[in-house]
């Protein structure tokens, strides 16, 4: 039985200090067929020259950006020049565990109707230092409309971003991951967490986090927008998710928005 490709996307913007890592951890995945796609959005560190000397020689695809595009372009355009069947999304400062990716494919391949496999996760600032677990609440679909419980680096089918339309470029300030998610859980596919630690994330400095932070509210109420059609197929309904976007636009403390959201939601 042949194995199907897989695709790794990595992208990176001024990760100089953590991208070889994160690279390494994709070429050690023990799944063996597999492509690994590096793309840099125009660094202004030394990331490119750091890229083009490590990865001389070796069977990765780079593609260097000439100008800074944003993580949504890169992904889109990585996964449009991905061969792969399954596609994993990875930032440059990010880590996988090495049976990671053959985990998740052998589940998907097992269960043709899953579009979205992931796993347990941790934090950690410093490789070698001690990690801190990501408590991500598990998946259902009412705890999506609460807020993302799936992390970026989860595995999907290439035939299932391109029936999404890739990652939404209306989210280019943040919570791309949360919209990405929604498109295909609008497929009617299922999602499946691995009951291990494979992914670990990076708490590093970035500005694009804290931009997204100030944005919360305007993400929700976009999150809101694009998917009505959650309410009457999940037993939300349509007023409820009018009443409760419109909680999203106009609250200006998100501790007390949160609140009223889960009681509203505990009713459903």
């Amino acid at each position: 039985m042949s194995l199907p490709l897989a695709s790794i996307i990595i992208t990176s913007y001024n990760k100089s200090r953590y991208i070889l890592s994160s690279i390494s951890s994709a070429e050690k995945q023990t799944y063996p067929n597999k492509e690994i796609i590096v793309i840099d959005d125009s660094s202004t560190d030394n990331t490119k020259s750091l890229l083009s000397s490590y990865l001389k020689g070796k069977n990765i695809h780079f593609i260097p950006l000439q100008e800074n595009q944003g993580v949504i372009y890169c992904r889109n355009y990585a996964i449009s020049k991905a061969k792969g069947k399954y596609i994993l999304p990875l930032d440059g400062d990010d880590l996988i565990a090495p049976t990671y990716l053959e985990e998740a494919i052998l589940y998907l391949e097992s269960h043709p109707n899953c579009g979205i496999c992931y796993c347990l996760a941790r934090k950690f600032k410093h490789e070698g230092k001690k990690t801190y677990e990501w408590n991500l609440p598990p998946f259902s679909l009412k705890q999506m409309f609460l807020s993302n419980c799936i992390f970026s680096s989860a595995i999907f089918k290439k035939k299932d971003w391109t029936q999404a339309n890739g990652y939404d470029k209306d989210f280019n300030f943040g919570y791309e991951d949360w919209a990405f998610w929604l498109s295909i859980l609008k497929l009617g596919r299922d999602v499946h967490r691995i009951p291990k630690v494979l992914f670990y994330y990076r708490k590093a400095s970035n500005e694009r986090s804290a931009s997204a932070k100030a944005k919360t509210l305007e993400a929700y109420s976009l999150i809101y927008k694009k998917n009505s059609w959650a309410f009457s197929s999940n037993n939300i309904t349509e007023d409820l998710g009018k009443n409760i976007a419109n909680l999203l636009i106009i609250e200006k403390e998100n501790k007390l928005l949160r609140k009223r959201i889960k009681y509203a939601l505990y009713f459903l």
